[in-house]
């Protein structure tokens, strides 16, 4: 069997009967590494699609030679991959499926070549139980962690096992009749996964941290009636947890920003401001640095309904600094990003006309005030989304309709020359739009309906031929769509 070099990383998509909704993996691991590898002359590209039958998403690798095939041998014609993980050494991939029975979704590894089989890696699911479309894996590539109601139908569970199969081990400790685990991830050394779960009392929700084996969850987020946690993340030294609750106070409620040692060590530390004469301000998004120091949040503390930048140590010493310079009239920060150098962060909104969206870039120090990184737009164009910086932060690339109003483009800008940007995909047919994208060694990915309107397809753009793309998968079906892919490396 010929096995392939595979341009590697991780896609999970979530399925529904209207929508797809599609998503990477952790956003801090595909920036650790900025010297990629030399490019060869033959990379492989897994991709998730409906390519021969419409409906029924599987998953292909492409080939040096001809069409792309399927990985998994003999998938029945009923059967849907419904999310997947590729091992950083590009050799296996793990997906969740309903190979064995119609509509039970459980878990399976495979070899990454044309052809594999599949072997399951849950352990036998209660009736109506299935394994869900959130799996991670180690950064070592050991184990697999999911989210699943195996024991208890509805009841929503953590569970690790080998990558190489083995010993299912419940990750979280024993929840009462009607709670669940809502979200988790694994440290980055591989040792704990943090969670959110309403462990304590029924529908108020905790951020917990319990060995990746199993063995005794360590509640970080507080008892206290009127707490409900809704975001983290993790430090990448695996020492600290950052995470936002919500907290009753008087009649109204708050959303607000803290930090605690991963094993409950010390008390949690308050990183936002508190307000003044202001009582119902929150913490709306936030984004901790790659060397674990700052933690970038969007708050309305000082004005009611006016989100605005900050940045704190994480911490706590020194306080907030505000980032942004003064907001237009009922303009607001939506979504924020930290460069991986540390150095500076990127943020989207109409921070300088009210409804027009934008993004800007800005020092962490607030030794400048903040800069525009796209062009100046016209009547009724926007950026659609926070932009992706590459490995190192010297670039950014962003979808706008800045060119064509209503027609969602990709654009690449230098963050030493802002406002300059090149478009990366080619020419769109009537009405297509970019999708989304992703960015891998010396390439990009894209999706895309570029030659046919309502039809997703995926193109690869070499960095030195901007403008000219490459389309990756074969020949899709009447109705079918590329909702997903995997490529290797580092960013680019």
């Amino acid at each position: 069997m010929k096995k392939y070099r595979l341009v590697l990383g991780s896609f999970i998509c979530a399925l529904s009967l209207t929508l797809i909704q599609c998503g990477s993996s952790s956003k801090k691991s595909s920036t650790t590494n900025t010297t990629p590898d030399p490019e060869p002359e033959f990379t492989a590209v897994l991709y998730l699609a409906d390519e021969d039958v419409d409906g029924q998403f599987e998953l292909y690798i492409t080939q040096e030679e001809g069409d792309p095939i399927e990985v998994i041998s003999s998938l029945p014609a009923t059967a849907s991959v419904l999310a997947y993980k590729i091992t950083s050494d590009g050799s296996k991939v793990v997906f969740v499926a309903d190979i064995d029975t119609d509509d039970v979704f459980e878990l399976y590894v495979a070899n990454v070549e044309a052809g594999s089989s599949a072997t399951k890696l849950n352990d036998t699911l209660v009736s109506g139980g299935n394994v869900l479309g959130t799996i991670e894996l180690s950064s070592d590539d050991s184990t697999v962690v999911y989210l699943a109601d195996q024991t208890t139908d509805t009841a929503n569970e953590i569970y690790s096992v080998p990558v190489a199969g083995g010993t299912v081990n419940t990750v979280n400790d024993a929840l009462a009749a009607g709670r669940e685990v809502t979200s988790f991830a694994i440290s980055p050394d591989n040792t704990q996964v943090v969670y959110i779960a309403d462990d304590a009392a029924n529908d108020r929700y905790d951020v917990l941290s319990a060995p990746i084996a199993g063995g005794g969850a360590t509640n970080l987020s507080g008892v206290s009636v009127g707490y409900d946690a809704l975001d983290f993340e993790i430090t990448s030294d695996s020492a600290t947890v950052v995470y936002t609750r919500t907290i009753l106070s008087g009649i109204f409620t708050q959303t607000e920003l803290f930090s605690r040692p991963i094993d409950g060590s010390t008390a949690a530390v308050h990183l936002d401001e508190d307000s003044v004469g202001v009582y119902d301000d929150d913490v709306f998004a936030f984004d901790v640095s790659a060397d674990g120091l700052n933690v970038a949040y969007i708050s309305d503390h000082e004005t009611d309904g006016v989100q605005e930048v900050y940045v704190v140590a994480t911490s706590g010493v020194g306080g907030s600094t505000k980032l942004n310079a003064a907001m237009p009239t009922n303009g607001d920060a939506m979504s924020l990003v930290m460069s991986p150098n540390n150095t500076h962060l990127l943020f989207f909104g109409d921070a300088e006309t009210n409804g027009v969206n934008e993004l800007f870039y800005v020092p962490i120090d607030d030794s400048a005030d903040p800069s525009k990184v796209n062009p100046d737009l016209d009547t009724n164009e926007n950026v659609f989304s926070l932009g992706t910086f590459n490995s190192d932060g010297s670039a950014i690339y962003y979808i706008a309709d800045q060119d064509t109003d209503e027609i969602q483009e990709l654009y690449k800008v230098s963050s030493s020359s802002l406002q300059s940007s090149s478009k990366v995909n080619s020419s769109l047919a009537t009405d297509g739009d970019v999708n989304s994208f992703t960015l891998f060694n010396s390439a990009i990915y894209y999706l895309a309906d570029q030659e046919a309107d309502g039809v997703l397809e995926l193109y690869i753009v070499e960095l030195d031929a901007l403008g000219s793309s490459d389309k990756v998968n074969g020949t899709l079906v009447t109705d079918g769509d590329v909702i997903g892919f995997g490529a290797s490396g580092s960013s680019i």
